[in-house]
């Protein structure tokens, strides 16, 4: 069974919904798709592509932290951007 975790230094998803959850052995983590929000739920970086994509990383990495890892221990990971141009 899943253990669902919302880490106190991430924004808090809505609902019943969980930022992450660790499976079996605790090796296996699943996060959800990070946006740029500060921990109170507040966009970062408007019309700022650098500065949303590094608060989506801190965001990401918070998690990580959260049950002991950090982006060495990421496998894989698929971003969008709603401006190629911007890319």
């Amino acid at each position: 069974m899943p253990r669902f975790f919302n880490p106190p230094t991430v924004w808090k998803p809505f609902s019943a919904f969980s930022m992450g959850a660790v499976q079996g052995d605790g090796r296996i983590v699943h996060w959800k798709g990070q946006v740029p929000l500060d921990k109170d739920g507040q966009i970062v970086g408007a019309n700022d592509m650098h500065a949303q994509v590094r608060q989506t990383l801190d965001n990401i990495k918070a998690v990580l932290a959260h049950v002991g890892g950090g982006l060495e221990d990421v496998l894989s990971l698929t971003h969008y951007v709603t401006d190629i141009r911007a890319f």
